[in-house]
């Protein structure tokens, strides 16, 4: 379907030429009713991730990364890439920094730093623990039934090289990152245990 926007619309008034929108993320579409009323959005350079309520096309709510990464320079905390899954907000930085927030109030749950620079993508997985499950379940057991098999939530970032988390916070210890920030690192997040990583 076509859809066309009656007015131009612009994250800044008044506009600003120097900037770029990077990337629009949505929870839904018309396949999942109430789901998709909201888009995300942020420009590069900057430090601000928006939302958008599709219905008025109004900015409702703005989050700065700078305001949780209080001992970055602007430079460092600027948006790298952002992606919504189900009620969470992930953001990437430029220093290497997740921020996991909440999609709806905006506000910031946890952030990590899991990369040395850049977070360059991330994408949200589903998994299920299948062959472990399904080996445990008796005879004759559906092991497709929703009740037999529990869905974990995971996270994938690709960002430049990889930050030791445990190494780096343990106390009176300072490592050396261990990989250089030229190679592109796959890290994997368990996205159910996000209040761990609000203590690092």
């Amino acid at each position: 379907s076509l859809v066309v926007l009656k007015e131009d619309l612009n994250h800044f008034d008044p506009r600003c030429s120097k900037v770029n929108v990077m990337h629009l993320s949505t929870q839904g579409g018309p396949d999942r009713p109430g789901v998709g009323s909201s888009v995300w959005s942020y420009v590069f350079p900057g430090t601000v991730i928006y939302k958008w309520e599709v219905q008025t096309w109004y900015n409702t709510h703005k989050l700065d990364c700078k305001d949780h990464l209080i001992n970055l320079d602007a430079g460092s905390c600027q948006v790298t890439c952002l992606q919504v899954h189900g009620p969470q907000l992930y953001v990437g930085t430029t220093s290497g920094h997740l921020l996991v927030c909440d999609a709806a109030k905006m506000t910031c749950l946890a952030h990590v730093r899991g990369h040395v620079e850049d977070v360059k993508h991330i994408i949200p997985v589903s998994s299920y623990p299948g062959l472990q499950l399904s080996d445990s379940l008796p005879l004759g057991t559906n092991q497709d039934a929703p009740g037999n098999r529990q869905q974990k939530s995971q996270l994938l970032t690709i960002g430049q090289g990889y930050n030791y988390l445990i190494q780096n916070h343990m106390e009176g210890v300072h490592v050396k990152q261990g990989r250089p920030s030229t190679e592109s690192i796959l890290l994997v997040w368990d996205a159910d245990s996000w209040e761990l990583a609000g203590r690092c």
